[in-house]
Protein backbone atom coordinates (compact mmCIF):
# COMPACT_ATOMS: atom_id res chain seq x y z
CA UNK A 1 0.00 0.00 0.00
CA UNK A 2 1.84 3.25 -1.10
CA UNK A 3 1.73 6.15 1.91
CA UNK A 4 0.55 9.34 0.17
CA UNK A 5 2.99 12.35 1.74
CA UNK A 6 1.16 14.43 3.40
CA UNK A 7 0.46 18.13 1.58
CA UNK A 8 0.14 21.12 4.16
CA UNK A 9 -3.05 22.24 4.13
CA UNK A 10 -3.70 25.68 2.46
CA UNK A 11 -6.58 28.22 3.54
CA UNK A 12 -9.25 28.88 0.77
CA UNK A 13 -8.31 32.40 -0.79
CA UNK A 14 -4.49 32.16 1.09
CA UNK A 15 -1.55 32.99 -1.25
CA UNK A 16 0.65 30.48 -2.41
CA UNK A 17 3.99 30.32 -0.14
CA UNK A 18 6.98 31.49 -2.22
CA UNK A 19 9.36 29.30 -3.61
CA UNK A 20 12.81 29.01 -1.22
CA UNK A 21 15.22 30.92 -2.64
CA UNK A 22 18.71 28.86 -3.44
CA UNK A 23 21.68 30.71 -1.07
CA UNK A 24 24.13 32.02 -3.94
CA UNK A 25 27.54 32.51 -2.89
CA UNK A 26 28.96 36.04 -3.05
CA UNK A 27 32.51 36.44 -5.21
CA UNK A 28 35.08 37.76 -2.69
CA UNK A 29 36.08 41.02 -2.71
CA UNK A 30 39.45 41.45 -4.14
CA UNK A 31 40.13 44.29 -1.62
CA UNK A 32 39.04 42.51 1.41
CA UNK A 33 41.73 41.49 3.81
CA UNK A 34 41.37 38.63 6.66
CA UNK A 35 43.13 39.58 10.28
CA UNK A 36 45.97 37.83 10.86
CA UNK A 37 45.08 37.60 14.72
CA UNK A 38 41.52 35.96 14.78
CA UNK A 39 40.59 35.21 10.74
CA UNK A 40 37.59 37.82 10.37
CA UNK A 41 37.44 39.45 7.39
CA UNK A 42 38.36 42.96 7.09
CA UNK A 43 36.84 45.58 4.32
CA UNK A 44 39.32 47.91 2.28
CA UNK A 45 40.60 50.71 4.12
CA UNK A 46 40.01 49.25 7.83
CA UNK A 47 42.80 49.58 10.17
CA UNK A 48 41.21 47.91 12.91
CA UNK A 49 40.31 44.24 13.33
CA UNK A 50 36.09 44.87 14.64
CA UNK A 51 36.19 41.49 16.03
CA UNK A 52 39.19 41.32 18.16
CA UNK A 53 40.40 45.04 17.69
CA UNK A 54 43.84 44.17 16.38
CA UNK A 55 45.81 46.33 14.17
CA UNK A 56 45.26 45.44 10.30
CA UNK A 57 48.47 44.84 7.96
CA UNK A 58 49.05 45.77 4.98
CA UNK A 59 47.42 44.47 2.10
CA UNK A 60 48.83 41.95 -0.29
CA UNK A 61 50.87 42.94 -3.12
CA UNK A 62 49.09 42.43 -6.42
CA UNK A 63 51.49 40.40 -8.71
CA UNK A 64 52.33 42.73 -11.02
CA UNK A 65 53.89 44.81 -8.16
CA UNK A 66 55.01 41.44 -6.27
CA UNK A 67 57.32 40.89 -9.90
CA UNK A 68 58.58 44.03 -10.07
CA UNK A 69 59.92 43.90 -6.40
CA UNK A 70 61.51 40.54 -7.82
CA UNK A 71 63.11 42.23 -10.77
CA UNK A 72 64.32 45.21 -8.50
CA UNK A 73 65.67 42.57 -6.08
CA UNK A 74 67.43 40.91 -8.88
CA UNK A 75 68.32 44.13 -10.46
CA UNK A 76 69.90 44.62 -7.07
CA UNK A 77 71.80 41.67 -6.34
CA UNK A 78 73.43 42.04 -9.81
CA UNK A 79 74.68 45.59 -9.62
CA UNK A 80 75.83 44.13 -6.36
CA UNK A 81 77.95 41.46 -7.88
CA UNK A 82 79.39 43.73 -10.40
CA UNK A 83 80.59 46.26 -7.85
CA UNK A 84 81.92 43.66 -5.98
CA UNK A 85 84.25 42.27 -8.76
CA UNK A 86 85.64 45.51 -9.80
CA UNK A 87 86.50 45.77 -6.22
CA UNK A 88 88.08 42.78 -6.25
CA UNK A 89 89.99 43.35 -9.52
CA UNK A 90 90.99 47.02 -8.83
CA UNK A 91 92.54 45.47 -5.33
CA UNK A 92 94.39 42.95 -7.36
CA UNK A 93 95.89 45.36 -9.68
CA UNK A 94 96.78 47.68 -7.11
CA UNK A 95 98.79 44.58 -5.01
CA UNK A 96 100.38 42.71 -8.25
CA UNK A 97 104.14 44.26 -8.79
CA UNK A 98 103.96 45.51 -12.84
CA UNK A 99 105.68 43.34 -14.46
CA UNK A 100 109.07 44.30 -16.04
CA UNK A 101 110.58 43.40 -19.90
CA UNK A 102 113.59 42.10 -19.66
CA UNK A 103 115.68 43.63 -22.27
CA UNK A 104 119.07 41.62 -22.93
CA UNK A 105 122.19 43.39 -23.74
CA UNK A 106 123.74 43.35 -27.53
CA UNK A 107 126.28 40.20 -28.03
CA UNK A 108 128.11 38.89 -30.17
CA UNK A 109 129.30 35.50 -29.61
CA UNK A 110 131.64 33.98 -32.56
CA UNK A 111 132.46 30.39 -32.22
CA UNK A 112 135.44 28.16 -34.17
CA UNK A 113 134.59 24.53 -35.10
CA UNK A 114 135.89 21.91 -37.56
CA UNK A 115 133.22 21.22 -40.21
CA UNK A 116 134.57 17.68 -40.25
CA UNK A 117 133.77 15.31 -37.68
CA UNK A 118 136.60 12.69 -38.03
CA UNK A 119 140.15 13.39 -37.98
CA UNK A 120 142.00 14.88 -41.04
CA UNK A 121 143.62 13.11 -43.50
CA UNK A 122 146.69 14.59 -43.96
CA UNK A 123 149.27 13.48 -47.01
CA UNK A 124 152.79 14.49 -46.04
CA UNK A 125 154.15 16.82 -48.38
CA UNK A 126 150.88 17.11 -50.03
CA UNK A 127 148.36 20.10 -50.20
CA UNK A 128 145.38 19.45 -48.05
CA UNK A 129 142.99 21.66 -46.64
CA UNK A 130 140.46 21.95 -43.48
CA UNK A 131 136.81 23.90 -43.57
CA UNK A 132 136.64 26.10 -39.93
CA UNK A 133 132.63 26.89 -39.59
CA UNK A 134 132.66 29.87 -37.15
CA UNK A 135 128.81 30.45 -35.91
CA UNK A 136 127.51 33.47 -34.47
CA UNK A 137 125.64 32.74 -31.19
CA UNK A 138 125.13 36.00 -29.97
CA UNK A 139 121.89 38.09 -30.17
CA UNK A 140 122.92 40.94 -32.49
CA UNK A 141 124.40 40.72 -35.96
CA UNK A 142 128.52 40.62 -35.98
CA UNK A 143 129.60 42.98 -38.30
CA UNK A 144 133.34 43.80 -38.65
CA UNK A 145 136.38 41.97 -40.24
CA UNK A 146 137.59 38.17 -39.19
CA UNK A 147 141.28 36.71 -38.97
CA UNK A 148 141.51 32.51 -38.86
CA UNK A 149 144.81 30.93 -38.42
CA UNK A 150 145.61 27.38 -38.31
CA UNK A 151 148.19 25.94 -35.83
CA UNK A 152 149.73 22.69 -35.57
CA UNK A 153 149.69 21.41 -32.06
CA UNK A 154 151.03 18.09 -30.33
CA UNK A 155 149.39 18.46 -27.33
CA UNK A 156 145.84 19.74 -28.73
CA UNK A 157 146.33 22.62 -26.41
CA UNK A 158 147.26 26.23 -28.17
CA UNK A 159 150.87 27.40 -27.64
CA UNK A 160 151.14 30.60 -30.17
CA UNK A 161 154.54 31.02 -28.93
CA UNK A 162 155.58 26.74 -29.56
CA UNK A 163 152.87 25.99 -32.02
CA UNK A 164 154.26 25.93 -35.90
CA UNK A 165 151.63 28.43 -37.76
CA UNK A 166 150.78 26.39 -41.25
CA UNK A 167 148.41 28.89 -42.66
CA UNK A 168 145.71 31.60 -42.22
CA UNK A 169 143.88 34.50 -43.54
CA UNK A 170 143.41 38.06 -42.03
CA UNK A 171 140.99 41.02 -42.38
CA UNK A 172 137.74 39.08 -43.94
CA UNK A 173 134.61 40.88 -43.73
CA UNK A 174 131.79 39.35 -42.55
CA UNK A 175 127.86 40.36 -41.53
CA UNK A 176 126.66 37.36 -39.78
CA UNK A 177 123.25 37.40 -38.43
CA UNK A 178 122.88 35.56 -34.94
CA UNK A 179 122.40 32.13 -34.99
CA UNK A 180 123.99 31.95 -38.29
CA UNK A 181 127.49 31.03 -39.94
CA UNK A 182 130.40 30.97 -42.56
CA UNK A 183 132.68 28.47 -43.31
CA UNK A 184 136.22 29.50 -44.39
CA UNK A 185 138.70 27.05 -46.36
CA UNK A 186 142.18 27.14 -45.30
CA UNK A 187 144.77 25.02 -47.42
CA UNK A 188 148.32 24.05 -46.44
CA UNK A 189 150.45 21.52 -47.18
CA UNK A 190 151.14 18.41 -44.37
CA UNK A 191 154.45 18.70 -42.89
CA UNK A 192 156.85 15.78 -43.29
CA UNK A 193 157.47 15.54 -39.67
CA UNK A 194 155.92 14.73 -37.76
CA UNK A 195 154.04 11.90 -38.58
CA UNK A 196 149.76 12.67 -39.44
CA UNK A 197 148.11 10.93 -36.73
CA UNK A 198 151.13 12.11 -34.21
CA UNK A 199 149.69 16.04 -34.06
CA UNK A 200 146.78 17.54 -34.12
CA UNK A 201 145.55 20.80 -36.40
CA UNK A 202 144.17 24.51 -34.01
CA UNK A 203 141.95 26.56 -35.94
CA UNK A 204 142.27 30.05 -33.93
CA UNK A 205 139.56 32.99 -34.69
CA UNK A 206 140.17 36.85 -34.00
CA UNK A 207 137.91 39.07 -34.66
CA UNK A 208 137.18 42.93 -34.78
CA UNK A 209 133.21 43.90 -34.85
CA UNK A 210 131.04 46.43 -34.00
CA UNK A 211 129.87 44.93 -31.38
CA UNK A 212 133.20 42.73 -29.61
CA UNK A 213 133.26 39.47 -29.27
CA UNK A 214 132.00 38.58 -25.63
CA UNK A 215 133.21 34.89 -25.37
CA UNK A 216 136.76 33.80 -26.18
CA UNK A 217 136.94 30.59 -24.87
CA UNK A 218 135.33 29.40 -28.24
CA UNK A 219 137.43 30.94 -30.15
CA UNK A 220 139.09 27.77 -31.42
CA UNK A 221 138.80 24.44 -32.27
CA UNK A 222 141.13 21.22 -32.36
CA UNK A 223 141.04 18.13 -34.94
CA UNK A 224 143.20 15.22 -35.40
CA UNK A 225 145.10 14.10 -38.16
CA UNK A 226 145.56 11.23 -40.11
CA UNK A 227 147.71 9.39 -42.70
Amino acid sequence: MKLLEAQPEIAPGAPPEPPHDVPQETPADPGTRTCSNCGATMEPGQDWCLTCGAAAGPADPTPGRRAAATLLGLLALLVAGAVAASYAALREDQTTPPTQAQVNAAQVDLAASFAASQPLVAKTGRMTSAVVTIQNLGNVTAAGTLGVNLYESHDGTLNTASDPLMTGIAGRSIHIAPGHSIRVRLAFTAPASPAPGTYSLIAAINSATQVADANVANDTAVIGTRA
